[in-house]
């Protein structure tokens, strides 16, 4: 203030009274300055301006040959193209039993699933009975928890879900890719094609 504007304290004492600024030189002890500590890369959120219609429609296009090729080429995916929704859809040749991937963004969570609805509560069950029934066999192959959902309401699910995952994190995009090609092909093979003249039964039967 007294080099720009020319302006003068009568007096050190008037300067630090109108101030307030006397705490200053009131010979307390400083501590020492707060180190911010580094956030772990755990609690990093990567900020990013895509849209989740976009996020969904470039992680579809980058997984969707992984699992066709995962399925050796066969109908299962190979008729699929890449979408913003966030299921990804599979064909397995039995109407009513469904193969499809799921990607939740707000929830974080990546899963490889089977639905069962072939509009008829009773079979939905059995159909769901007769894959619980390789439980053993699955669960040998799959190497994450398996969901087993035979539920009160109408149609049954398995599912098998990963958590905590960053969509905006494309460095792990081979990784959650992989995951759902294999998973899909284990589900494929163990709870529909081995068990298939099972399900087709129980569909057929009054």
């Amino acid at each position: 203030m007294e080099e720009r504007w020319n302006f003068k304290f009568a007096s050190q004492e008037q300067m630090e009274e109108l101030l307030h600024i006397s705490f200053v030189n009131d010979g307390r002890d400083i501590p020492p300055e707060l180190i911010e500590e580094e956030s772990s890369a755990e609690e990093i959120v990567v900020p990013s301006d895509i849209s989740d219609d976009d996020l969904k429609l470039q992680f579809w296009t980058k997984a969707l040959p992984v699992i066709v090729d995962a399925f050796g080429g066969n109908s299962t995916y190979s008729n699929v193209s890449p979408s913003t929704r966030s299921t990804l859809d599979g064909f397995v040749g039995i109407g009513g039993i469904n193969l499809y991937c799921t990607m939740r963004l707000r929830k974080h969570t990546l899963s490889a699933n089977i639905w069962i609805d072939v509009k008829n509560r009773e079979k939905n069950k059995k159909i769901f009975d007769v894959m619980f029934a390789r439980k053993d066999n699955i669960e040998k192959i799959v190497p994450y928890a398996i969901g087993w959902n035979r539920g009160v309401k109408r149609s049954s699910t398995v599912n098998v879900e990963i958590e905590n995952v960053d969509f905006n994190d494309t460095g792990r995009w081979p990784e959650l890719i992989d995951f759902l090609a294999t998973t899909c092909v284990a589900l494929k093979s163990e709870l529909i094609t081995a068990c298939a003249d099972e399900l087709h039964a129980v569909i057929d039967g009054d």
